[in-house]
């Protein structure tokens, strides 16, 4: 079994709803930045409290895994 783990600029909530509508798949979990415990020594902006820290989405018995960086990369 291959895993596959997405990573989105920011927009993994969005990437998640499209992969989800067009495979009919489901969302079995997600949690978001915001939903982490406070700690000290990896502070959260609030901007960024909404984007989704890990999400698994279940495709015909496969899961997917996606998650959304709080900083924006480009690739070429």
């Amino acid at each position: 079994m291959v895993g596959h783990y997405l990573m989105f600029n920011r927009n993994c909530s969005e990437a998640l709803e499209v992969y989800a509508k067009a495979f009919t798949a489901k969302i079995t979990e997600i949690q978001k930045y915001g939903d982490m415990p406070p700690n000290p020594a990896f502070s959260i902006a609030e901007d960024d409290k909404g984007l989704v820290l890990h999400a698994r989405l279940n495709i015909n018995g496969e899961e997917m895994m996606f998650t959304a960086s709080k900083k924006e990369y480009y690739y070429e």
